[in-house]
């Protein structure tokens, strides 16, 4: 991930997208990495070029804790998006038939700032 995120530096314009993956050992596991990918992140200096993306609820609130300012997409397709904002997860991205799911949360604007 290192060598990945120093080579996406080089490339002017360039946006790195960061996929935690859910860990099967399980939750304590999933958050140990989301720490130790933000603390990468941060420690090269790339926190303005990375966005993050997590299947795990909790490792994306993890993200959210660890870096505030931080683009944040949520994939998992099990919260409305007013659960999504109010975790400060900025951004959601569900496969089309968790969105046919939704639709009744999505009939309210809502201020993602």
């Amino acid at each position: 991930m290192e060598e990945y995120i120093k080579a996406g530096k080089k490339l002017k314009g360039l946006r790195l997208i960061l996929e935690l993956k859910t860990n099967k050992l399980g939750v304590e596991r999933t958050l140990e990495a989301a720490t130790k990918s933000v603390e990468m992140v941060k420690n090269l200096k790339a926190e303005k070029i990375t966005d993050y993306i997590a299947f795990s609820f909790e490792a994306c609130q993890k993200i959210h804790e660890l870096a505030p300012k931080a683009n944040i997409q949520y994939l998992n397709g099990d919260k409305s998006p007013a659960d999504v904002n109010a975790a400060g997860i900025n951004g959601l991205d569900y496969h089309f038939r968790s969105s046919k799911r939704m639709q009744t949360g999505c009939r309210k604007p809502i201020n993602w700032v």
